[in-house]
């Protein structure tokens, strides 16, 4: 079932972004919503020949279209430049003794292991799922 909902996925986002390629004329596509998320779909989309780019823009859920939309009538008003978004994060930032801090006030309920890259993050990751996490 998965499958075919899949493929059924994959056959509507083609038509759907070839449609309004075909008729803006554009080789450049930028996508947000949930299923913006379908790394498959997008696999496929890339692989159609229908753009020359792809973009997902970080906060690709639901709320990312208003995002979308507010970024879009902001740069058409040449209050921000039209580019692309590096990182999704916007929000204030925290320093880490903070999140240890309010990590350890839950000492009791959750197990907190530091990492300090991605890879040892990746490494402890495949460890917990070959056994069995």
């Amino acid at each position: 079932m998965a499958a075919g909902l899949q493929a059924a996925l994959d056959r509507a986002i083609l038509s759907l972004c070839g449609h309004f390629g075909e008729q803006t004329g554009m080789r450049r596509l930028a996508m947000a919503g949930g299923v913006a998320l379908n790394t498959t779909a997008n696999g496929k989309l890339l692989d159609s020949g229908l753009f020359d780019e792809i973009y997902v823009q970080p906060a690709a859920a639901d709320d990312g279209s208003a995002l979308g939309a507010a970024l879009h009538v902001a740069a058409e008003a040449g209050e921000i430049a039209n580019r692309r978004s590096p990182v999704p994060f916007y929000g204030p930032e925290h320093p880490a003794a903070a999140a240890e801090e309010a990590l350890a006030r839950f000492a009791d309920r959750i197990d907190v292991t530091p990492l300090d890259s991605l890879d040892a993050a990746s490494e402890k990751a495949a460890e917990l799922i070959a056994d069995g996490e």
